[in-house]
């Protein structure tokens, strides 16, 4: 269950993250500009948030148009349907984020369950094995997990998850 950390994990998500979203934040920079505020209209709470809505509405696009790109359409008419949205008209940020989210996780669960699946087999073969040749006190973790980490390093699982993860995308 430690291998590999969950902070090995949670820092190639990162990392692809940065990877996949740089164009989008690309065209965010492109079509943002922060206005300086002058000494006079620094403490004038209506013209920053005027500033920000500004910048919203201006890298919001490139953000929504990755959304919808990455997002099947029967997630965003649902969550469309549950936020009481009219289906004929594009889907807001609200929905967008959430569908996006939800169809996210369906795909992690999916690809949590394919790279276990290979991984359940060589337990079972292992203890198999060891129960056949009579060594049941040998703990078959002992024996799968080499087995395992050989299977992952042989096939090349790192590209394999990385690549597939990539590509998954449309940016």
């Amino acid at each position: 269950p430690g291998v590999p950390p969950a902070s090995v994990v949670t820092v190639l998500a990162v990392v692809i993250t940065f990877f996949v979203m740089a164009p989008v934040a690309q065209d965010i920079m492109e079509r943002t500009t922060v206005p300086a505020a002058s000494d006079a209209e620094k403490g004038d709470d209506r013209r920053m948030f005027a500033d920000a809505l500004a910048v919203y509405d201006a890298a919001s696009p490139p953000l929504l148009d990755f959304l919808r790109a990455n997002t099947t359409r029967e997630e965003i008419n649902h969550y469309q349907k549950l936020a009481r949205e009219d289906a004929k008209q594009p889907a807001g940020a609200r929905v967008l984020l959430m569908a996006f989210a939800s169809s996210e996780f369906v795909e992690a669960v999916t690809v949590g369950f394919l790279v276990l699946l290979p991984f359940v087999l060589i337990d079972l073969l292992v203890a198999h094995v060891l129960l056949a040749a009579g060594l049941m006190n040998l703990p078959a973790a002992v024996v799968a997990l080499p087995l395992k980490l050989l299977l992952f390093i042989a096939a090349d699982g790192w590209r394999l998850i990385t690549d597939a993860l990539v590509m998954s995308y449309r940016v």
